[in-house]
């Protein structure tokens, strides 16, 4: 009996952990509300937080229609990590930093330059259950694309 009580406080526990991080979960993409600058526009779109080392495990897909879907999935980690991938056909290296409980940002270096070259920023409003991200390139005054999403 005790080891079940113990089972349900840490059900609970969970639960409020999960409740608490407004990015946990599934986001759908809001076409309506998102900009997408000089490039195409998407379709559809949603984005999902899992819990990961450090911070979270981050995967989204965006459907541009004919066959064209764009995909990213990474970490984001809240300590330092710097970690490789490729944006547009380039080597890069990113690095999260948190802002506060209710945004972060990616910056990507691109690794034959050294140079930032691209700076992701997510924002939740979490009243509003709203998630905002902005690609910004390095050196553009506004965003290259900024995308809404809505809690699921």
């Amino acid at each position: 009996m005790r080891g079940l009580k113990l089972f349900a406080s840490l059900i609970v526990l969970v639960s409020t952990l999960w409740a608490a991080d407004p990015f946990l979960g599934t986001w759908k993409l809001n076409v309506a509300k998102s900009d997408f600058g000089s490039g195409p526009k998407a379709e559809s779109g949603s984005t999902t937080y899992e819990t990961g080392s450090g911070g979270y495990m981050y995967s989204s897909e965006t459907v541009y229609g004919e066959g064209r879907t764009a995909n990213l999935r990474g970490p984001v980690q809240f300590d330092g990590t710097v970690n490789e991938g490729g944006l547009d056909g380039r080597a890069v290296t990113f690095v999260s930093k948190r802002i506060d409980d209710n945004s972060y940002e990616v910056i990507l270096t691109d690794k034959e330059t050294g140079k930032v070259s691209h700076t992701f920023k997510y924002m939740v409003v979490p009243d509003a259950k709203t998630l905002t991200f902005t690609w910004m390139k390095a050196g553009d005054d506004k965003p290259f694309m900024k995308l809404v999403y809505e809690k699921q």
